[in-house]
């Protein structure tokens, strides 16, 4: 019907009844004054112009063209990654507590999700993007490290805080139990600590006395065993700062390849008992103790 208008008709919505429906309508034309304003307008005439003309104005309608079209392509994408509420649980503890492991996340729920549903919740969040995971063996544990994506943290409505530090996601998840340890202990400690004059930066420091610190390097790859000697050297030798250093790995079996490097090395004979080994189960049983 709007193609076959004719020049004084137009179409009505007539809902004064029960039943809305529509009327055509025919109104007398009345041609727009196109002459000179008279005391009477109060819209006096513009003529038109191309919006190559009118620059300020052809800017403001692109951007104002691009803000609807990012609002559609977000409420689409929302509306198209709606999780379920066991999801939306574990992302929002995900995003509250940093660094710590699923299955302690998973205590905090007020039932018990079989391994089947774990799965699906893991598959739910990393399909929308929004946490991601890592699956790592330490000692007699498979665990699953999870960190939240900021549109994670948006989908909850909280601040995005990723897992500090340098390294990949398991290196920065035993940094942060480190400082949860520290927390717990009661002591003052560092993360990213830089040695003394050195530029070496230690993973975490714990403070034992005023300017005397234990210093906790973290071995998570196969890449940080061949330049422990480096870094032991700069905390013990090139420093009056690091009283002892813990090297801290996730598999007692990393202990004998890092040990013959250590011993290879003669300048390190002399500060060989401050030297010392811990696994990062030790640190998640201390953090998290068996009930």
């Amino acid at each position: 019907m709007l193609s076959t208008l004719r020049i004084g008709e137009c179409i009505l919505r007539q809902s004064q009844s029960a039943y809305p429906h529509a009327l055509l309508a025919i109104v007398d034309l009345v041609p727009p004054f196109r002459g000179a304003t008279t005391r009477c307008d109060t819209h006096p005439f513009v003529a038109a112009a191309s919006l190559k003309q009118l620059p300020e104005l052809e800017e403001l309608i692109k951007r104002r063209k691009a803000e609807f079209w990012q609002s559609r392509r977000r409420q689409k994408q929302t509306a198209g990654e709606e999780i379920s509420n066991d999801a939306h649980t574990l992302l929002m503890l995900i995003v509250l507590h940093p660094a710590v492991p699923v299955v302690q996340l998973l205590k905090k729920l007020d039932k018990k999700l079989s391994f089947g549903k774990q799965a699906a919740i893991r598959q739910e969040l990393e399909q929308a993007t929004y946490a991601e995971f890592d699956e790592e063996r330490v000692g007699k544990f498979n665990l699953l490290l999870p960190e939240a994506r900021e549109e994670g943290a948006q989908r909850v409505g909280k601040r995005y805080v990723p897992i500090p530090g340098r390294g990949k996601r398991p290196h920065r998840t035993y940094a942060a139990w480190l400082m949860m340890l520290a927390g717990k202990q009661g002591i003052r400690a560092r993360r990213e600590f830089v040695v003394g004059a050195t530029t070496h930066p230690v993973d975490v420091a714990h403070e034992e006395a005023e300017g005397r610190w234990h210093a906790f390097e973290i071995i998570a790859t196969p890449s940080g065993v061949n330049i422990i000697a480096d870094h032991l050297r700069a905390c013990l030798l090139q420093s009056n700062m690091i009283t002892r250093v813990t090297i801290v790995i996730p598999l007692l079996s990393m202990k004998a390849e890092l040990s013959a490097i250590i011993d290879a090395d003669r300048q390190l004979d002399a500060v060989r008992d401050r030297i010392a080994f811990q696994t990062v189960t030790e640190i998640y049983e201390e953090l998290w103790p068996s009930s």
